[in-house]
């Protein structure tokens, strides 16, 4: 990488280019490959799932992501991602037993969980600016509040309109510090590390 022979070039792909040392970065061009735009994947989708897979709820759960989405439908990962959502919903209203839900995540694992929970976070706080964005006026709102919760349960709407934007961030940093953590260590205690996450997001979630 520092002094490539003649006309060599190295093509490196990676899905977390955050995760690379400095070292690499400094050396390469970047060549980012965003996400398709939704009304592009949504005719593609339905094309190669069967009539009674829905596209629009598969894509809203894997992000966005078309192949992901796919993954999620032969795998049967949905009905499990959306159990991880109601979970952590009934856990912001207070409604949950943190120790109880995190043994129940051990199962699963920090490589699919920790994505999901940030996923999640993600959405709680779009959702919370389009609320506020709704009430002001802002019509444009409803069509990102709408797409967004396909994926979500009315009882989750309710957090969204109520949640402090503080204890949000909160949240969304927290597990952002998990999955570094469950990435850097060598051994770790995975299911101390989801207990903290569950009692984190356990409480009065309007708190700032």
């Amino acid at each position: 990488l520092e002094e490539p022979p003649g006309n060599i070039v190295f093509i490196l792909i990676a899905d977390r280019s955050d995760r690379l040392p400095i070292t690499i970065r400094s050396r390469c061009q970047f060549l980012d490959f965003p996400l398709p735009p939704r009304e592009l994947v949504i005719p593609w989708l339905t094309k190669q799932l069967p009539p009674d897979a829905d596209a629009e709820l598969l894509l809203a759960a894997a992000g966005g992501a078309p192949l992901l989405a796919m993954d999620y439908w032969e795998e049967n990962t949905l009905q499990e991602r959306m159990r991880v959502n109601g979970e952590l919903t009934d856990l912001l209203a207070g409604k949950a037993d943190p120790l109880g839900i995190a043994a129940r995540w051990k199962t699963l694992g920090c490589a699919i969980l920790l994505p999901w929970l940030i996923g999640y976070v993600t959405d709680l706080i779009r959702l919370r600016f389009t609320y506020l964005s709704a009430a002001s006026g802002d019509n444009g709102a409803f069509g990102v509040r709408k797409n967004t919760e396909t994926l979500y349960s009315d009882a989750m709407g309710e957090v969204a309109r109520k949640i402090d934007l503080l204890h949000g961030y909160h949240l969304f940093d927290r597990c952002l510090e998990a999955r570094r953590m469950w990435e850097d260590a060598v051994s770790l205690n995975e299911l101390l590390l989801l207990e903290g996450l569950a009692i984190d997001f356990s409480g009065d979630f309007s708190r700032a």
